[in-house]
């Protein structure tokens, strides 16, 4: 019986963990899942390659050559083509915390990518470099349905008269 109840509580430890790696909201604002696609922009690096875009194993590596840093990034010419996330992974060392995707260019022979994702927003390297996911409603104005419900709440409270609740539901649905 303990065994069951330490094998459930660990695979509900490890699920927890691996759900959080899911989804990454990113410094744009954008909350980016396993499976979306993210639009590439234009390249920042000399000759238009992508700084933050480069081929699996090689951009995280630390020794690379002074002479072409960006041996081994994605060329220029990507512009608008779309990189599928594979994978959300989390670099921690004594100098850095950054998050990179996984990624695959499904351009022909879908080239396997790693994407610094905040450092590919800062230098605008992905489309939607500058967006902010917009999860919030004009709540300047209630919609009127919600306004009908409040008035109609208030009548039954006994707040406003039946001729009162007429009058304000009479107003709210000739509105536009």
């Amino acid at each position: 019986m303990k065994t069951r109840l330490f094998i459930a509580v660990l695979f509900c430890i490890l699920y927890t963990v691996v759900r959080a790696q899911e989804e990454y909201k990113a410094s744009n604002g954008i909350i980016y899942h396993i499976g979306d696609s993210i639009v590439l922009g234009e390249g920042t690096g000399p000759d238009g390659c992508y700084t933050c875009v480069g081929f699996r194993q090689n951009i995280l590596n630390a020794s690379f050559d002074p002479k072409n840093p960006y041996l081994n990034n994605l060329n220029k010419g990507f512009k608008g083509h779309p990189v599928y996330i594979q994978k959300i992974k989390r670099v921690d060392t004594k100098y850095t915390k950054r998050v990179y995707f996984e990624v695959e260019l499904h351009f022909g022979n879908g080239l396997k990518l790693n994407l610094m994702i905040d450092d590919a927003i800062t230098r605008c390297e992905i489309a939607d470099c500058n967006k902010k996911q917009d999860n919030t409603q004009d709540n300047s104005k209630p919609d009127k349905y919600d306004r009908l419900a409040k008035a109609k709440d208030l009548f039954d409270k006994g707040i406003l008269t039946k001729e009162e609740y007429e009058k304000e539901k009479a107003k709210i649905l000739e509105e536009k």
